[in-house]
């Protein structure tokens, strides 16, 4: 996916974008969902371990609709000339 987006940086070309657009969306959503199976699936150890596990994996899933909701603004978000 970077290297079609630098591609496209040179190309400039409105359809390849907005194809990576979607690409990049739904890979975003499938690591979205891998990381919500993989915090289903993980152990409770001490208080210690788990607060430092919710610590990162709350961000980690913070992280993942930030870039989601990115993504949707360029793909939705029409600049007016």
């Amino acid at each position: 996916i970077v290297v079609s987006i630098i591609v496209n940086f040179f190309l400039n070309s409105s359809i390849l974008g907005y194809a990576l657009n979607i690409l990049a969306l739904i890979v975003f959503i499938g690591i979205t969902a891998y990381d919500f199976q993989e915090i289903k699936n993980q152990p409770i150890d001490s208080e210690e371990n788990y607060n430092k596990k919710a610590l990162v994996d709350s961000l980690k899933i913070y992280l993942d609709f930030l870039n989601i909701f990115v993504l949707l603004l360029r793909l939705f978000g029409g600049r007016e000339k």
